[in-house]
């Protein structure tokens, strides 16, 4: 079954992502009730993808951009009759190359420790447990971070992962928005020229962007 991503768009799609994020499987893990306007705001940016599988939209994920570095993985939310069938891993794949192709070096994920799936699925896919923030959050609960490192890691960890569980991902031509402007190669050369300055290789990033590239299958 092939999956396919988008670019949160429109109108209805404000609909669909409200109603997957405050769907009641997801709505204590995210946090409380997800507001119309807060969804609005980050579509603006382009920062929400939906997954439509057979036919339906069945899961949603939201960043934030850290400078120019670091990609946040905020949420991430799948409708329980359609968990375990890998979307979040495929939904941080495809933040993932995005990533890649804006040239940042990292990707991070805060987790709350009473998460029963996230913790478990971020090792597989390459991330690794960075802190314990025990003051972020209410009920004795520590939220954890996590980080995925582009610069050391490159793609090739998460990759694999994605051909182990099935890489049927179809890209839409959509998610192209997501590096219009410093999302692209603007931001690429920044990091290249702040690694130069710090004698670092910045080799990596653009071997990343060309893989990443390659795998949307996008030719910019």
């Amino acid at each position: 079954m092939t999956v396919k991503i988008r670019l949160a768009q429109g109108e209805q799609d404000i609909d669909i992502v409200q109603g997957i994020y405050n769907s009641k499987e997801n709505v204590n893990y995210l946090g409380g009730f997800t507001l119309r306007t807060s969804i609005e705001l980050k579509m603006n940016t382009y920062d929400i993808i939906i997954a439509n599988l057979d036919g339906k939209d069945v899961a949603a994920s939201e960043i934030g951009r850290n400078g120019t570095q670091r990609t946040s993985l905020q949420l991430v939310a799948v409708l329980e009759d359609h968990r375990r069938k890998h979307l979040a891993s495929k939904m941080y794949w495809t933040w993932t190359l995005i990533t890649a192709v804006q040239g940042r070096l990292h990707l991070t994920d805060h987790i709350i420790d009473n998460n029963p799936v996230m913790p478990h699925v971020l090792p597989t896919l390459g991330f690794k447990h960075a802190a314990a923030l025990r003051s972020k959050v209410r009920r004795h609960h520590a939220m954890n971070l996590w980080c995925y490192d582009l610069y050391s890691q490159g793609l090739s960890p998460f990759h694999n992962r994605i051909q182990e569980i099935g890489n049927d991902i179809e890209f839409d031509e959509s998610l192209k928005w997501t590096i219009e402007g410093t999302r692209g190669i603007d931001n690429l050369e920044k990091n290249i020229n702040i690694l130069n300055n710090l004698g670092m290789s910045s080799d990596i990033l653009k071997i990343n962007r060309m893989d990443a590239m390659t795998l949307l299958n996008w030719n910019l």
